[in-house]
C-alpha cells in the first residue's frame, strides 16, 4: 500500500508544480584555459624525467604573447617576424606622444657547442652594428650557462654584451610557464578543451577565447623582466666597439699539432691543442678557414666530424 500511496502524492505534486528542470552551470572559458595552463605547469615543474627544452617552444610561447598584447598595455606591437636564425623579432610603439619604433630580436640556444653559441652571438651582434636591432636577447637555459672555461664564448659574449646585448637565462619556473602555455595552445588547436555553454551543451574552447587569455589571465615574471628591459633600451644606440682584429695566420702552429701523435685530429681536438700549447683560442669556424686556405699542406678523412692530417711530401 505504501508505494501505490507514494506514487499518488508524486503524481499529484507534479500536476501541482510541473516538471522540474534542473540548471547545468555554465563555464567560464577564459578561467577553464587558466586552469588547464596552471595544471599543465604543475607537471612541468615537478615531472622527475625533464625533457630536453627545445628553443623552438621558448619562441613560440613569446610569439603567442607578444602577438596578444592589449590596448592597457604600455606598448603596442607593430609587427612580429619569425626567423629561422633569429629567432623571433618584433618592432613596437611605446605609448603615448613622441616615441619611437623600437626593433628587438629574441634568439634562443640550447646547444652546448661553442662553435654554434659563438656563431649566434655573432648573429646578433651584426644586428646591432647595422643598426636592424636596438635591443637583443641571447636566451639560455639556466642550466646550461656559459662557463668561464669557454673562453671563446665568454669573449664573443662580452663583445655582445658591450654592443648592448642581453643574455638572459630562463629559470626553471620560466621555463614551466613558457611550455606551458604552448601545451596550452596546443591543446586548444586540437579541440581538447571544451565547455558547458548557456544551452548547456559542451563547446570547444576555440582560437578567441585563447587569445584572451593571454591577453587577460596569462603572467611571466621571465617576460616581465624582457619588457622592463626593452623599455627602457635607447630607441637609438651608441656605436657598438669595433671587433677585436682575428688572429695572425697561426698555420705553423697547426702544423706542428698535426706532426705530433696520434697525427690525426678533429677540429676540436686541434683548437684545445692550440689554447693549451700556444695560447691561440680559434673556434672551429675560425680554425675550418685557416685551414682551408692551406689544402696543399693539410688534408682530411671526409666523414663526420671530419679528421685532419698533414699531407704527404711527394
Amino acid at each position: 500500500q505504501y508505494p501505490a500511496m507514494l506514487s499518488l502524492v508524486e503524481a499529484s505534486i507534479k500536476q501541482k508544480t510541473g516538471p522540474q528542470l534542473i540548471e547545468t552551470p555554465t563555464q567560464n572559458p577564459v578561467s577553464l584555459l587558466k586552469e588547464f595552463f596552471n595544471a599543465e605547469r604543475e607537471k612541468i615543474i615537478y615531472n622527475k624525467n625533464v625533457e630536453p627544452i627545445r628553443k623552438e617552444t621558448i619562441i613560440e610561447a613569446l610569439r603567442l604573447y607578444f602577438a596578444n598584447r592589449g590596448p592597457a598595455t604600455p606598448y603596442q606591437v607593430a609587427k612580429l617576424t619569425e626567423d629561422a636564425k633569429i629567432g623571433l623579432t618584433i618592432k613596437i610603439q611605446s605609448s603615448g606622444p613622441g616615441s619611437t619604433p623600437k626593433t628587438i630580436d629574441f634568439l634562443m640556444e640550447t646547444t652546448p657547442n661553442a662553435t654554434s653559441l659563438i656563431r649566434a652571438f655573432r648573429r646578433l651582434h651584426t644586428r646591432i652594428s647595422g643598426e636592424h636591432a636596438v635591443c637583443s636577447f641571447f636566451l639560455r637555459d639556466a642550466r646550461a650557462r656559459i662557463k668561464p672555461s669557454m673562453k671563446k664564448t665568454v669573449e664573443e659574449l662580452s663583445i655582445f654584451t658591450k654592443a648592448g646585448g642581453v643574455l638572459a637565462y630562463l629559470e626553471g619556473t620560466h621555463l614551466a610557464d613558457l611550455q606551458a602555455l604552448v601545451y596550452t595552445a596546443n591543446a586548444v588547436g586540437s579541440g581538447d578543451i571544451s565547455y558547458t555553454g548557456q544551452s548547456g551543451e559542451r563547446q570547444e574552447v576555440d582560437r578567441d577565447m585563447f587569445n584572451a587569455f593571454v591577453r587577460d589571465g596569462f603572467q611571466s615574471d621571465f617576460i616581465a623582466s624582457l619588457e622592463r628591459q626593452f623599455l627602457t633600451c635607447p630607441a637609438a644606440c651608441a656605436p657598438p666597439p669595433p671587433r677585436p682584429a682575428p688572429p695572425a695566420d697561426p698555420i705553423e702552429k697547426i702544423l706542428a699539432v698535426l706532426k705530433t701523435p696520434p697525427f690525426k685530429y678533429k677540429l676540436e681536438s686541434i683548437a684545445y691543442a692550440l689554447e693549451n700549447k700556444y695560447k691561440i683560442s680559434l673556434s672551429q669556424d675560425e680554425l675550418a678557414v685557416c685551414i682551408g686556405k692551406h689544402a696543399e699542406k693539410i688534408s682530411q678523412i671526409p666523414i663526420s666530424p671530419r679528421i685532419y692530417y698533414l699531407r704527404p711530401k711527394r
